[in-house]
């Protein structure tokens, strides 16, 4: 199967945002939607890659993409993505999205630590996040079940959302509702508090990236010896400073 190129992709209707106005809201707001980001043909190779791989029983390894199963039958969630061929690796430096976290990085230390694929998400309370994330839907289903919720400007504060002390009681507190149809884009700047809101789903697909914008510490995506082999130069400098990781015992070889 031929991936297809991943270029851009703005709607016919939409105007062109000035990148200061774009760059203001995000700072401002904390989150930035970011429509058609990915072509329907990118979309469908896509899913039609997770049809086709989607491994039943336990976890376990598809060549180097890890694979976790959490228990719920409902969900699971696909790791170190950016193995699984041409399009995703050009997700990394998506022009959509990397331009608006570009000038968070300073001198050029943004770096690419995590890659993964969500399946099925369950409601949740808010989260954070330490790095900066790139939600891309990539499935179509009605729009009061589909949606990312966000409390804009949480990102700035030092108290966490009050629903964490008081669940159920503060959930609609501050909040604001994304609606996302596949191949729409949300990014997320570190500490926004957000959580899926895909209740009365059988099945939604969600692509994850994550971005370090200062140095950082913790679990990290660690990329492959093939991966680093075949990247271009500026996509290797994402994830540069990672050892590559040792083959692990349950990876195979198809």
């Amino acid at each position: 199967m031929k991936e297809p190129p991943i270029a851009r992709n703005p709607s016919s209707t939409q105007p062109e945002v000035d990148p200061i106005i774009q760059a203001y809201g995000l700072d401002l707001q904390g989150f930035l939607a970011v429509p058609n980001a990915l072509k329907a043909a990118q979309v469908g190779w896509i899913r039609t890659w997770e049809d086709l791989n989607c491994p039943p029983g336990p976890s376990g390894w598809l060549n180097m993409i890890e694979f976790l199963d959490s228990r719920d039958t409902e969900r699971r969630l696909y790791c170190n993505l950016i193995e699984g061929g041409e399009v995703f690796e050009a997700l990394m430096d998506h022009p959509l999205w990397f331009d608006a976290l570009q000038p968070e990085a300073g001198d050029g230390s943004i770096t690419l630590v995590q890659s993964e694929m969500i399946v099925s998400p369950q409601p949740s309370s808010y989260v954070t996040s330490t790095v900066a994330l790139v939600l891309v839907a990539l499935d179509d289903v009605p729009e009061q079940h589909q949606s990312i919720r966000v409390v804009p400007g949480s990102h700035r504060t030092k108290l966490s959302h009050p629903s964490h002390s008081m669940p159920g009681k503060w959930d609609s507190l501050f909040t604001q509702d994304i609606c996302l149809t596949a191949g729409d884009a949300l990014v997320l700047k570190p500490g926004l508090c957000y959580s899926f809101r895909t209740s009365l789903v059988d099945r939604v697909r969600f692509l994850r990236l994550g971005y370090a914008l200062t140095e950082y510490t913790g679990e990290f995506y660690c990329p492959s010896r093939e991966l680093r082999e075949r990247l271009t130069p500026v996509r290797k400098a994402l994830i540069s400073r990672f050892v590559p990781r040792a083959p692990h015992p349950r990876e195979r070889v198809r």
